[in-house]
């Protein structure tokens, strides 16, 4: 998180859930990796356990660090009415040591760009460095950044997507609005959540970093990171112009 701040996005475990429980397109790409590698595996920005919770079913071990505690203490409720024993570790991603080593480190789900600054990704990606076996590789995902979104007028509001509250069963709208700092590569997002059978409009923010893909290439390099292979989608597909996403799978040199 940007200068060691939790989000108010994340404190709620069940909201989030609720919010972003659908979002599976990623889950067979990260079991397929961590089944690769044979574990242990070691979760960055774990969250409730989305990605988490699929690779321990495997029988793999898997470790989940965040820094936010309803994020963990979601996961680890989840976990242990599964029976699962995930070990979880609330820490700072650019501050921690485990003294252990991993065959896979992961970061899914765009949870590098919370970290907005050079000396947060550096320190950043020595701590994975530090965590990893040597030739174990190191995959994350980031947005690949879309200019005619960021270009839209900042404050105004456009539809994004509809959730059901777990506790009401209530349906909740959501719009969000985008206002992007060009000189901090970051964008502002605020979400206008309304429904639920009130008229309140609850705001959420989260501020994420964008990662241009020549700059992120060269932030790898630069800080001693080989990448293997570099997609746009999950399915497979090699990044190229116009794709969505930034799938990285590098490993330290």
């Amino acid at each position: 998180m940007e200068l060691g701040r939790i989000e108010e996005y994340y404190f709620d475990g069940r909201r989030y859930d609720a919010e972003n429980g659908d979002y599976a397109l990623d889950i067979p790409f990260y079991v397929e990796r961590a089944k690769r590698s044979g574990g242990p595996v070691l979760e960055i920005g774990c969250g409730t356990g989305r990605v988490t919770l699929p690779i321990a079913r495997e029988g793999l071990e898997i470790v989940g660090l965040d820094i936010a505690p309803a994020m963990l203490a979601r996961l680890g409720d989840k976990a242990a009415k599964e029976g699962l024993e995930i070990p979880l570790v609330e820490a700072d991603c650019r501050h921690f040591s485990l003294d252990r080593l991993f065959e896979l480190i992961i970061c899914p789900f765009s949870a590098m760009q919370h970290m907005h600054d050079r000396a947060s990704l550096e320190a950043f990606l020595d701590r994975v460095r530090a965590h990893l076996t040597p030739g174990a590789p190191f995959i994350f995902d980031v947005f690949n950044p879309n200019v005619e979104v960021l270009a839209r007028g900042a404050g105004e509001r456009f539809p994004v997507f509809t959730y059901t509250e777990e506790e009401s069963g209530q349906e909740i709208f959501v719009e969000e609005a985008t206002d992007y700092d060009d000189a901090a590569q970051v964008s502002h997002i605020t979400w206008y959540c309304t429904g639920g059978g009130s008229d309140e409009v609850r705001e959420e923010e989260i501020h994420l970093r964008c990662f241009y893909p020549q700059e992120l290439d060269m932030l790898l390099y630069y800080n001693r990171f080989e990448i293997l292979v570099k997609l746009g989608t999950f399915s497979g597909e090699p990044f190229a112009s116009g794709l969505g996403r930034q799938i990285v799978v590098c490993r330290p040199v």
